[in-house]
């Protein structure tokens, strides 16, 4: 019994500490927004965002760029970084909003998630 108690423990300590870093990514994505448009990015400009996720064993790095490629149509990699795997990618051309960049990101976070990979965030090149 003692054990379905930690196993239970150790589960919720785990979603506990990917919902503080999925709030974390949410506050640093309306900061690198505001930026963008403070380096003239506007809603008519199409942009292509970079995305990475944070190492993760040989299967989950997989099955998470198998996932993103079928269900995004991304240019997505995985390269080895010692025994640990990174999976690393590029979306297509979008035009974005402050909050269709929220729901994007809560969405590329929560796919980490579900193949135990944890979303390490994104970046876009701005010219203006």
């Amino acid at each position: 019994m003692e054990d379905d108690e930690d196993r239970t423990l150790e589960l919720g300590e785990y979603r506990a500490r990917h919902a503080e870093n999925l709030r974390r990514q949410l506050e640093r994505t309306r900061g690198t927004y505001l930026m963008m448009r403070e380096s003239g990015y506007s809603k008519d400009t199409s942009v292509r965002l970079r995305f990475a996720y944070r190492a993760a064993p040989h299967e989950a790095a997989n099955a998470l760029a198998e996932h993103l490629r079928a269900r995004t149509k991304y240019v997505v990699k995985v390269d080895a970084e010692g025994d640990r795997w990174i999976v690393h990618g590029v979306t297509k051309r979008a035009r974005l909003s402050a909050s269709s960049l929220g729901r994007w990101v809560h969405w590329m976070y929560t796919a980490g998630y579900r193949f135990d990979c944890v979303f390490d965030g994104w970046g876009a090149r701005v010219s203006g």
